[in-house]
């Protein structure tokens, strides 16, 4: 077996394993990656805000996805006028 044959191996042997690695760091790091991004966005974030402002595809996008928004939440809005207490159903997921 080659090198790549090996890690492909590995990696399908211990995948619960590194997915569960994985998740933990994630988590474990979470603060250092917030104020990572807010630092980053506070220096950098003009730049991306200036490029959008230009970008005429990315203003079509958002006209298309701030129209797509407005339809959705008018027929929720209409849709949840006529919902009585009887009808409403709460469901709580929790994950740690």
């Amino acid at each position: 077996m080659d090198i790549i044959e090996k890690r492909k191996q590995y990696y399908i042997n211990n995948k619960d394993r590194l997915l569960e690695k994985s998740k933990q760091y994630y988590h474990n790091n979470k603060e250092v990656r917030q104020q990572y991004n807010n630092e980053y966005w506070a220096l950098n974030g003009h730049k991306y805000i200036e490029q959008r402002s230009k970008n005429n595809e990315h203003k079509k996008k958002q006209r298309e996805y701030n129209e797509k928004y407005k339809e959705i939440n008018k027929s929720i809005h209409k849709d949840n006028n006529n919902i009585t207490q009887k009808d409403l159903i709460v469901e709580f997921k929790f994950s740690f």
